[in-house]
C-alpha cells in the first residue's frame, strides 16, 4: 500500500471511532460546592395569605411587559429575593410544611421540574382567555445551561434558564403535590406545551427567583395593608367540602381567583390543593437559585 493510501485509510479509522463516542459537550466550569443552579420546592399552609404578605415587599413588577408580564397575566407570579433574606423568608413560610432540595446543575434538555395534581376544571385562563384543556395535569418543563458574561472585562459564567409549562397528558396516580425528580428525558411531545409562555432568563447571581401562582388580579401591596383575616375554624368530624362518605358537597372553594371562578394556568399548577377536595390552602413555591459567578472556559472541567 503506498504511504498516502495507508495515512487515509488511518484518518478514516480514527475519524469513525470519533463519530462513534458520545459527543463531549461544550459548557462553562464553575467551581464551589455547588456549580450549578439549585432548584428548591416550598410546600406552604397558606390560610391567611402569607405567602402575599411575605413576597410582597419584593413583587416590584418587574419586566410586566414581556414574558415575565404574560407569566403573571396567566397566574404565574415571579419575583425576585436578594439571597441574604431566602433563608429568613424560607423558614417564615414553610413552618410544619416541606422543602425538597435538588442540585439543577446544566441541564441542556427539557426536564420536566413540577408537576401539580389532575385538572377537574376543565380549563384554564391564560393571559389571552380562556383555554379548554382535556383531562390532565399542569407541570413545568425547565432547562438551564451556562454561557458567558463580561464582568469587569472578565469573562464569567453565568446560568440561563428557561421554563414553559405544558398540559401533561399522562395520569399519575396520586392526589398530593409532586415534586418530580430531574431525569433528562424528552418530554416536550407528552402534552400541550405553552409556547407563548417560553421564559429565558439569564439569572442573576446573588438572588433568588420564586414562582408563585397567584391570580394577577390579586394586589399583594394592598394585602399587606390590611390587617391578615383569622383562620376559619372546622367543626370537628366534618370537612370543609366533603360529606361523610368522601363525596363533594359542591362548595369547594376557589380562594386565589376572586374575580373569576376559572383558576389560571398558574394557580392550577401551585395551587392545586386549594381547588380539590377539602381545600387544604396547600401551595408550592419554586425557588432557583444561581450559583456563585466563576470564570468561564470552552474546555470543560
Amino acid at each position: 500500500m503506498r504511504p498516502g493510501r495507508g495515512l487515509f485509510v488511518c484518518l478514516l479509522i480514527l475519524l469513525g471511532a470519533c463519530a462513534s463516542s458520545e459527543p463531549s459537550r461544550v459548557r462553562g466550569t464553575g467551581t464551589g460546592p455547588h456549580a450549578g443552579l439549585m432548584g428548591e420546592i416550598w410546600i406552604v399552609h397558606d390560610p391567611d395569605e402569607r405567602i402575599a404578605r411575605a413576597l410582597a415587599p419584593f413583587d416590584d413588577g418587574w419586566e410586566s411587559a414581556g414574558a415575565v408580564g404574560r407569566w403573571r397575566r396567566s397566574g404565574l407570579r415571579l419575583v425576585r429575593v436578594p439571597l441574604e433574606q431566602l433563608r429568613a423568608l424560607r423558614s417564615s413560610l414553610t413552618t410544619g410544611g416541606q422543602v425538597s432540595v435538588r442540585p439543577l446543575g446544566e441541564v441542556p434538555a427539557w426536564t420536566e421540574f413540577f408537576e401539580g395534581q389532575d385538572l377537574s376544571e376543565g380549563g384554564v385562563r391564560l393571559d389571552s382567555g380562556f383555554v379548554a384543556l382535556d383531562p390532565g395535569r399542569p407541570r413545568l418543563l425547565v432547562r438551564a445551561w451556562s454561557e458567558p458574561r463580561i464582568d469587569g472585562g472578565e469573562v464569567v459564567g453565568q446560568i440561563r434558564v428557561e421554563m414553559v409549562p405544558q398540559h401533561h397528558l399522562g395520569s399519575r396516580d396520586s392526589r398530593q403535590i409532586q415534586f418530580v425528580p430531574i431525569q433528562e428525558t424528552p418530554v416536550v411531545d407528552e402534552g400541550l406545551v405553552f409556547e407563548r409562555l417560553l421564559l429565558s432568563l439569564p439569572v442573576r447571581t446573588g438572588e433568588a427567583y420564586l414562582v408563585v401562582g397567584e391570580a394577577p388580579e390579586v394586589d399583594w401591596h394592598r394585602l399587606i395593608e390590611e390587617p391578615a383575616e383569622p383562620e376559619a375554624e372546622t367543626p370537628a368530624g366534618k370537612s370543609d367540602s366533603t360529606t361523610s362518605d368522601g363525596e363533594v358537597s359542591g362548595d369547594v372553594r376557589f380562594p386565589r381567583s376572586p374575580g373569576s371562578m376559572r383558576p389560571t394556568l398558574g394557580e392550577a399548577l401551585l395551587n392545586a390543593a386549594s381547588y380539590t377536595v377539602g381545600s387544604r390552602d396547600e401551595r408550592a413555591v419554586i425557588v432557583l437559585i444561581p450559583p456563585a459567578p466563576a470564570p468561564y472556559s470552552l474546555l470543560g472541567g
